[in-house]
């Protein structure tokens, strides 16, 4: 898995410093598409990687989907390239590499808030507004709704977690609680 990891990260480096920083965007977005087709569709990886089927054929499926997916020329020639060394199945990790590598290079974060309830319109924007103030560049926030909070929320930013719902300091409490109790019995 390391090797793997090595080269879609090879390649996505390579697919990167072929394209400008205003076109990084579209083409995450752009392999993002493919992996995805790549993941769903069985009949395209048969039709990819059979060796019952001649290999130009194999190759005109490939060229189709690329060129029905309007793929730039660039994005063509690495899919091609991947093909050509059966490295098709790289997809999915390339995709996280790219997003990882974009997004360090274009100075932006994800983020996940997770909500007790769905939250207005109003309140949506003013926890988005913190949240980008906080952290000081563009954040890409995705929403969730999880009853067992009972209130609050939970913002997820990389590996940091701020957990501030009503279920972490119910749980607080009672770990306190529970360490007080303990200590005066002894």
């Amino acid at each position: 898995m390391q090797r793997e990891m090595k080269l879609a990260g090879n390649y996505v480096s390579a697919l990167i410093a072929s394209h400008e920083d205003r076109d990084l965007l579209k083409l995450t977005e752009d392999l993002e598409a493919l992996s995805a087709l790549w993941q769903s569709s069985n009949e395209l990886r048969d039709a990819l990687s059979s060796p019952n089927i001649p290999h130009a054929n194999r190759q005109a499926v490939l060229e189709a989907v690329t060129e029905k997916l309007g793929y730039t020329a660039k994005l063509k020639n690495l899919v091609k390239l991947l093909f050509k060394n059966r490295r098709l199945s790289l997809l999915p990790l390339m995709v996280n590499e790219l997003e990882t590598k974009v997004d360090k290079k274009l100075k932006r974060n994800h983020a996940t808030i997770e909500t007790a309830l769905e939250l207005d319109s109003k309140s949506r924007a003013d926890l988005e507004a913190t949240v980008k103030a906080r952290l000081g560049t563009e954040v890409t926030l995705k929403w969730k709704v999880d009853p067992q909070l009972i209130g609050g929320f939970v913002i997820q930013v990389g590996y940091d977690v701020y957990d501030c719902s009503v279920q972490a300091q119910l749980d607080a409490l009672t770990h306190r609680l529970t360490a007080t109790t303990v200590v005066n019995k002894a």
